[in-house]
Parts: structure tokens; sequence; C-alpha cells
């Protein structure tokens, strides 16, 4: 019978003896894991640990971000900044994510519709004096104020309007702010962005 000693730099080794199966019934001695079966276990686990991992934070960032969808904003300039935005980029998915009216999806989707049919895009601007944003908070309703211009394509240039002012009315409910009613100013005439 003839014993192998197998070590791995400083490791104690230890063995496992089979008997039989080898030529002439020979008797071989193994370390513990070095079997073909226990390696692929070891990768299965890892396998399964980086798949596993990834997936449940996935599960929940989606999770938080359901929560999130039903919750009003931080604040009513938020809220309102919020949509502004939506209606600058045409983002229908998110233009109603702080809104409680039915009335200001219409205001919406008026508005969406005549900035595309100008070629004409929504942008931050500037109050005459002051800031551009204004917020007058009275309990648990609010009035947003905020300054926007339109910047509009010409032949071969482009201009951009005076600001303007929207009013955006919010009102807080338990878990935060939500709209329940947009003033845009007008699209043409008198204080409006372009000329009839």
């Amino acid at each position: 019978m003839r014993i192998i000693c197998v070590t791995r730099g400083d490791e104690v080794p230890t063995y496992r003896l089979a008997t039989g199966g080898g030529r002439g019934g020979a008797v071989t001695a193994t370390e513990p894991g070095s079997s073909g079966r226990g390696r692929w276990r070891r990768w299965g686990v890892l396998l399964a640990v980086l798949l596993l991992v990834p997936a449940a934070g996935a599960v929940w960032w989606v999770g938080r971000g359901t929560v999130e969808a039903g919750s009003g904003a931080d604040t009513p300039d938020a809220a309102s900044t919020s949509w502004l935005y939506s209606l600058r980029y045409a983002d229908e998915a998110s233009s109603g994510r702080y809104v409680d009216s039915d009335a200001a999806g219409e205001v919406w989707r008026r508005w969406t519709a005549d900035l595309a049919d100008a070629g004409a895009t929504l942008s931050v601007g500037s109050a005459p004096d002051g800031p551009a944003v204004t917020v007058d908070v009275d309990g648990d309703t609010a009035t947003v104020t905020e300054w926007w211009k339109v910047q509009v394509p010409g032949d071969g240039v482009s201009y951009a309007t005076g600001s303007r002012p929207w009013r955006i009315e919010t009102v807080r409910r338990g878990d935060g702010w939500w709209i329940t009613a947009v003033h845009p100013p007008p699209w043409c005439g008198e204080g409006g962005y372009v000329r009839c």
C-alpha cells in the first residue's frame, strides 16, 4: 500500500482514503473538496449569490419606487417644477406624478400640443424682479409662481420669448404636496408668449 502526502503551503493536510476503483484495488489518498463534485458545488453557490444579490437589490429598488410613486412631493415647488419639466420634455409618464386634478392633466395635454405644433421648447425663465420661483404657503395650501419662457425656432435662427408666470396651486395631504390647479399664461395675445 502506498500513501501520498499532498500539502499546500503552510496548511495542515487532511486526507480522505478511498479504496478500490483504481488499478488493482490500489489505495489512493485525496484531500477533501478536491473532487469535481465539491468544486462544482462551490461554484454553484458562488453563482447563486452573485445572481441573487443584484436581483434582491432590484426588487428593493422597484418596491421603493412604487411606494414613492404614491407619495406627494416634499415641497410645493418640487411638485410644480417637476410638472413643468415634464411639460418641457413632453414626458407624459411623469406628468401626473404629483397631480391630483383632471384639469391639470388637460392643461398639460393642451400645452404639449401647442408646443409641438410650434416646434417650441419651454425653458426656465427669470422674473422681472425677484426670484424665478416664489412659494406662498397658507397652512396646507400653497401657490407656486414660476417664470418660464418659450424658445421658438425661426428662419435659420430661434428666439426666446419673454418670461411669463405660471401659477400652480398645491395642497398638502399627509404624504406630501399635490398639484390641484395649473394657471398658465396665455399662449398668444396680450401677456402671452407669441402674437396671434
